[in-house]
Formats: C-alpha cells, sequence, structure tokens
C-alpha cells in the first residue's frame, strides 16, 4: 500500500541576535531540499507555545512554508498573538 511519507519540522530554541524569522524558513528550506522529497510527501512545521516570537514573525514562517510545499504549519495561540489579533482589530 502507498503512503505518503511524513516530513515533521519542530522549531524550538530562541532566535539570536539579528536572525529573522525569514532566516529560520530559509535555513529549514535548505535542510529539506536534501531530503528529495517529492509532491506526495505531507509536510509539516511547527514549534513550541514558549518561545518570543512576534505575530508577524510566526505569520512569515507559515506563509512561507506553504511555498515550500507544507500542507500544515502550527503555531500554538499565546499572549503575543492575542495581542496583536486586539490591536489588528
Amino acid at each position: 500500500m502507498l503512503y505518503p511519507r511524513h516530513i515533521a519540522v519542530y522549531l524550538t530554541g530562541e532566535m539570536s541576535g539579528w536572525t529573522a524569522p525569514k532566516d529560520v524558513i530559509l535555513y529549514v528550506a535548505g535542510q529539506l531540499d536534501r531530503l528529495r522529497w517529492n509532491k506526495r510527501d505531507r509536510r509539516e512545521i511547527s514549534a513550541p507555545a514558549r518561545g518570543r516570537s512576534r505575530a508577524t514573525g510566526k505569520a512569515t514562517i507559515t506563509n512561507m512554508g506553504a511555498e515550500l510545499g507544507a500542507t500544515t504549519s502550527l503555531f500554538p495561540a499565546d499572549e503575543r498573538m492575542a495581542k496583536y489579533l486586539r490591536a489588528t482589530g
């Protein structure tokens, strides 16, 4: 029976210095390129609830994840996300 390969990327740790969310997803893209994945593979990007990423940074990672072919990008809701959503209406 054929089934798609599941490739999960779990982002952990903290960004340091001048690292931006775009740097993170571009690094992930470079690493995933080595796997020689195909269109049938199921790809997922997720991160733990803790961390200091801003809502816009999380949006950058999820949007670029979709461009990489990720079928799912998950970031748990946190206080920073709630604050962003309240501020933007």
